[in-house]
């Protein structure tokens, strides 16, 4: 159940992240707003084990 709903709310957020950037916040690059989406989507990809502590604690930060 927690499962579903986090990836509710991860898929969610994944399609309004970009409008947010470059409507609200006037980022025009798409550079930008991919990297913003894509570490968002990385911390779902990469396994647990591969992610060190440095890592870890950066991509919910930039993402």
């Amino acid at each position: 159940m927690l499962v579903a709903a986090s990836a509710g709310v991860n898929g969610f957020f994944s399609s309004l992240a970009p409008a947010f950037l470059r409507d609200d916040l006037g980022v025009s690059n798409f550079a930008v707003i991919g990297v913003g989406v894509g570490a968002l989507l990385a911390q779902i990809v990469m396994p647990a084990a591969l992610l060190r502590r440095d890592i870890g604690t950066a991509l919910p930060a930039v993402g």
